[in-house]
């Protein structure tokens, strides 16, 4: 049975997560309940963090318009600087030059996308790709280079503390995004591209 432990999003969002499990080479793959990530090792040069998308759509269709729209390069490193991480997340601000990110509660903008979250939906929280606690996230340096939307906080928060345990198995490996809806792995090119009800 996997341990909970307690992780923060790239680096730093507190929530706390069941570990994350370690495939090898073209295993099949059926995700447990809860269960958002996993690591594939050995299938493909670069290990793969590969994402429950049947269980965060939203977040999937963000990293997937990354990838896709904004053409962001499927190859990732951590970075573990604490402060690198936190400037990353800051600099992006989620669309927000200053003051609380566009998906907050607290924000004002004039569209008041947080006004327009989908019913059935508690919070909305703002998910960024690439991952803030990545060098790729430090090499980008204006809000538009990174892909950012309004999700479900309760997808946001599943897939950022994942993500913190899967960097334990890769250990400082490099990785690819891959998806899985449920009909096996698909690569980034072949995830389904229409967006839902979340704005972006």
């Amino acid at each position: 049975m996997p341990q909970a432990v307690s992780s923060r999003k790239g680096n730093d969002t507190g929530v706390s997560t069941r570990e994350v499990r370690e495939i090898h080479g073209n295993e099949t793959l059926h995700f447990a309940d809860g269960e958002v990530v996993v690591v594939r090792l050995g299938s493909r040069n670069l290990a793969q963090m590969e994402f429950n998308c049947q269980r965060i759509p939203d977040v999937c269709n963000n990293m997937c318009h990354g990838l896709n729209c904004l053409n962001i390069k499927n190859e990732f490193t951590r970075q573990t600087n604490k402060a690198t991480c936190k400037a990353n997340r800051k600099r992006n601000q989620c669309g927000v030059n200053s003051g609380p990110n566009r998906c907050s509660s607290l924000y004002e903008g004039a569209d008041g996308l947080y006004s327009q979250k989908p019913a059935g939906v508690a919070k909305m929280s703002c998910d960024e790709f690439p991952f803030a606690s990545t060098e790729e996230a430090s090499k980008l340096s204006q809000p538009s280079d990174f892909s950012t939307r309004c999700v479900d906080a309760s997808q946001n928060s599943s897939q950022g503390g994942q993500i913190a345990a899967a960097y334990k198995k890769l250990n400082s490996q490099s990785f690819e995004i891959v998806f899985n809806y449920g009909q096996g792995t698909q690569s980034s090119k072949d995830a389904p591209t229409t967006a839902t009800n979340m704005q972006l």
